[in-house]
């Protein structure tokens, strides 16, 4: 027995990666509630990978997204999202569009939207952002400066959804 594939759309569908890069929403009422609960389910799509293992020294910039979970001596800059995964080290500064830490970190972050420090994180920088959500048992140490207005304090959370 074969089932017909549809392109039609149901209300529990996640938003889908396009090969440009861009994401694609789900339609209908119910697409307002199926917005990614995280930044970094933005994450999807093409990404630049340092695996495990791999050693890099020097700065690394570029355009869209990257994933560290090896180790990077160096600084970082690009305009998409960073994620420092859970064997991933960095050393040095990160400048991006945003950031998840899951790993090591000792440097400084400056972030034009939000930053995530997850419960297995230890973090030694100064952060700048729009937003800044550490998650319990999380490590950090330093200051953070959010940007766009001193009426705004960094946000702490459970963990509830491993990644």
């Amino acid at each position: 027995m074969s089932r017909k594939k549809t392109s039609e759309k149901r209300p529990g569908d996640r938003y889908r990666a396009r090969r440009d890069g861009t994401a694609e929403a789900p339609d209908g009422p119910a697409a307002l509630s199926q917005r990614p609960r995280r930044f970094s389910d933005d994450l999807e799509g093409p990404r630049g990978i340092i695996p495990h293992g791999l050693r890099v020294e020097g700065n690394i910039s570029g355009e869209g997204h990257l994933e560290v979970q090896g180790e990077v001596i160096g600084e970082i800059s690009t305009d998409g999202l960073v994620l420092i995964g859970a064997d991933g080290r960095l050393q040095g500064d990160l400048s991006a569009a945003g950031a998840v830490v899951e790993g090591r970190m000792v440097g400084k972050i400056a972030a034009q939207g939000k930053v995530e420090l997850r419960a297995s994180s230890h973090v030694q920088a100064d952060i700048q952002a729009q937003g800044v959500a550490l998650a319990e048992g999380s490590f950090f140490e330093g200051k953070i400066h959010m940007l766009g207005g001193s009426d705004r304090l960094p946000v702490t959370f459970k963990e509830k959804r491993r990644s």
